[in-house]
């Protein structure tokens, strides 16, 4: 990773967002913003003191070159800031420090005892958003308009939670957009408005 990830740099283009990085082998990219699906930024255990955080994409037409493929990193390592300037370069209007963040049901810690209280769900206008996670932390953030389908779904133990998931079926990449564990109502809500 540390030579794959060498000199990594981001830049924004006319055409897109310009990549390119390593250590030996110099590799550039362009991926052009209507391209890219979803977010997701991550802050594993070890980066969390230091405040940073790392940007993966889905990108309509690819996929990883493998589990650590480096064409669907959009930073490698970076600031809150920064990785927020790179979303702004791709979706100028979304803006995640005014989402209105949704905790999930009391009851649910019987399925997130360890990550309750940070595992939320947000819809604005433009986009789905969901954020997990206790010791490395996860946000992932999908425009409405990529969504390819959507499921409701509702187990044996979330019928006797009185609790239901919805799930926005993407392209395949690292981006999930999963709202797991939710009052019924809240799913119904979710499920009912995103086709619109």
């Amino acid at each position: 990773r540390l030579v794959k990830e060498w000199r990594y740099r981001v830049e924004a283009t006319d055409h897109g967002l310009r990549i390119s990085h390593g250590m030996t082998d110099l590799s550039t990219s362009t991926t052009p913003r209507d391209r890219i699906h979803g977010f997701t930024f991550s802050q594993p255990l070890l980066t969390r003191p230091f405040g940073l955080w790392r940007v993966r994409v889905s990108v309509l037409g690819e996929q990883s070159l493998d589990e650590k493929g480096t064409n669907d990193l959009a930073l490698a390592i970076g600031t809150w800031d920064q990785a927020m300037a790179v979303l702004h370069e791709v979706w100028p209007t979304v803006r995640l420090e005014n989402m209105a963040w949704q905790p999930v049901p009391r009851r649910a810690r019987w399925f997130l005892w360890w990550a309750r209280t940070y595992h939320q769900w947000g819809l604005d206008e433009s986009i789905a958003a969901t954020r997990r996670g206790i010791l490395g932390r996860r946000i992932d953030v999908v425009d409405h308009a990529r969504a390819q389908s959507i499921t409701l779904h509702q187990g044996p133990l979330d019928r006797r939670l009185d609790l239901a998931s919805v799930r926005l079926d993407m392209i395949p990449g690292p981006v999930t957009l999963d709202f797991r564990h939710l009052d019924p109502e809240d799913a119904r809500r979710i499920a009912d408005e995103q086709p619109r």
